[in-house]
């Protein structure tokens, strides 16, 4: 029997030196090809959380630059807005296409326009923020009281600046002749 149990090791001898050279192979192929590997697959797991972090701070800024550009683009319409209730020079031509829009809408007819107190040292006076104030005469006839009061309204609602500092209204044949002085302001160029 002792011979036998030194045969059954004999004849188990090649698959155990093939099972334990093989376990040997497949530890040497672990540390030295599993290990790298396991590594990278951490350091790429490692960057791809970390660009991705990146990349949810981007979208965070991409977000705040396109409120930002919207936010842009209204401030400039604003800005279109305020200079075209406020123009940098006094801008007679549009004024009197203003005046005589207002007033044919309102069925005022306007007989003349004048700069009021030109030459006068008040009519080029600055306000603050560098905004002077130019005063127009103008001479007109209502066909009625609710032409006249229409006209006021309009002037009121205009998209430019405009205030009037006062007004004549006399009844004569039929109509309402009317005299307005109206301040407007400009921006003094800088």
């Amino acid at each position: 029997m002792v011979e036998k149990k030194g045969n059954d090791i004999k004849e188990y001898k090649y698959p155990l030196a093939v099972i334990g050279g093989a376990t040997l192979i497949a530890v040497l192929v672990i540390f030295l090809f599993g290990k790298p590997l396991f590594e990278s697959m951490q350091q790429t797991s490692k960057e791809l959380t970390e660009r991705r972090d990146v990349l949810a701070k981007l979208e965070v800024k991409l977000d705040n630059l396109k409120s930002l550009q919207s936010r842009e683009e209204e401030l400039k319409r604003d800005n279109e807005v305020v200079l075209a209730a406020l123009p940098e020079s006094k801008d007679v031509s549009r004024l009197f296409v203003q005046f005589e829009s207002l007033a044919r809408e309102s069925g005022l007819t306007i007989d003349s326009v004048s700069e009021a107190g030109a030459g006068n040292a008040t009519s080029t006076t600055t306000v603050s923020g560098g905004i002077s104030p130019v005063s127009y005469q103008v001479s007109g006839n209502a066909k009625n009281y609710s032409a006249l009061k229409k006209t006021l309204t309009n002037m009121e609602d205009a998209l430019r600046l405009l205030s009037i500092s006062s007004i004549n209204a006399n009844l004569s044949s039929g109509s309402l002749s009317t005299d307005f002085t109206i301040n407007t302001y400009v921006r003094n160029s800088q």
